[in-house]
């Protein structure tokens, strides 16, 4: 996301705001179970609503091409109540590696965005980062699950974040 101009134009700051939710849409169980598993509090209820907080911020719809949402888990919807597995850990990996992304985009953001465009979703980012990092980094190096099962979940949650941003951002993710 480095090389997009996503906060010198408010319009692809809400492309990005509105992938961003769907890709946590879509892993919001596995976040949930393997937050459950880390006793780590659920974080993607709080991370929906500040993106939510700023697309209105920025008069941005919630949608604004295909679906307004993806399935939970799209691989993995029957899980909702199952335990944990390999899945969930790779999924789970993706969004919260992505907080690290985060912290250094707050920055940005608030030098580059218009005033009152909105920066809770970075913030909270960035806020998980710094809190839940490190005991999801823990937890991925005590898992002795499918590793093979967590590698290939964690590139379908890449694969399906890429086609998040092509459907909300299709200039420029063909670039």
């Amino acid at each position: 996301m480095g090389r997009y101009d996503l906060f010198g134009d408010p319009s692809q700051y809400a492309a990005y705001l509105r992938g961003m939710r769907r890709l946590h849409l879509h892993c919001r169980e596995s976040v949930r179970r393997v937050s459950a598993e880390l006793n780590l509090p659920p974080s993607t209820d709080r991370i929906l609503r500040a993106i939510e907080d700023d697309l209105a911020s920025i008069h941005a719809p919630l949608a604004d091409r295909g679906p307004d949402s993806a399935p939970p888990d799209a691989a993995n919807s029957s899980a909702r109540c199952e335990a944990i597995d390999a899945a969930d850990w790779g999924r789970a990996y993706v969004i919260e590696g992505s907080a690290m992304g985060g912290s250094f985009m707050v920055r940005s953001a608030k030098d580059q965005l218009p005033p009152g465009s909105g920066t809770q979703f970075l913030q909270q980012l960035s806020h998980d980062a710094k809190n839940r990092w490190p005991v999801v980094a823990q937890g991925l190096a005590d898992f002795r699950g499918d590793i093979d099962s967590a590698v290939q979940a964690a590139k379908e949650t890449f694969q399906y974040a890429q086609e998040c941003f092509a459907v909300e951002m299709p200039d420029v993710m063909t670039e």
